[in-house]
């Protein structure tokens, strides 16, 4: 079944963590998290053509170094697998897939097999195609994507999906500030977005 893309936009801990659990007993959607990052590139918003392998390449890609050096440090609440090799950490295997089972391994197994077997076709579109892939696995009939900090790429989210619909979450911003102070992932994007890269 095709379906408008749900985005939940928000600026990261600001709660859509927590309403993401929320949604996800319902019986009917399913919330992907954690595919987007917040201030790179995203291989997602592009249009050019790729074959499943190509795309299975950039769901695995390597997460930012920064990022795998905190994990390395500090496990955060919201990291689910680190696997030793810091050229294996994807946010697909460390956020993504943890978050939606327990045999994430396993699911991971089942959705490379699916998706490398696709034929050439834009990787935007590639997109869609897995987060509708994921949601049938689980059975539900609705999926929303949620990355946490999603807010620095929601203009190109809007320029790939015009049609996309969006809920946008957001949380007193004192309370914010003071989270993200405290979460060590959230420091380190407020550091680089400040231009300390």
């Amino acid at each position: 079944m095709k379906q408008k893309p749900i985005f939940i936009i928000n600026t990261g801990r600001c709660g859509s963590t927590f309403l993401s659990r929320i949604i996800n007993e319902h019986p009917q959607f399913l919330v992907i998290s954690e595919l987007i990052e917040p201030i790179a590139h995203n291989p997602y918003f592009d249009n050019h053509r790729v074959d499943g392998n190509t795309f299975w390449d950039y769901l695995n890609r390597k997460s930012m170094q920064q990022r795998v050096d905190i994990w390395r440090k500090t496990k955060t609440r919201e990291l689910g697998y680190l696997d030793e090799n810091d050229e294996n950490v994807s946010l697909l295997s460390a956020y993504t897939l943890p978050q939606l089972s327990e045999e994430h391994l396993e699911l991971r197994n089942k959705i490379h097999d699916e998706v490398c077997a696709w034929s050439t076709e834009s990787v935007s579109k590639h997109f869609i195609n897995l987060m509708e892939l994921i949601r049938d696995i689980f059975g539900k009939e609705i999926w929303i994507e949620r990355t946490g900090g999603s807010i620095n790429q929601v203009d190109r989210i809007v320029k790939v999906w015009p049609e996309a619909k969006f809920i946008y979450i957001f949380r007193n911003g004192y309370s914010t500030l003071k989270s993200m102070y405290r979460h060590p992932i959230l420091s380190m994007f407020s550091y680089l977005n400040a231009g300390h890269r």
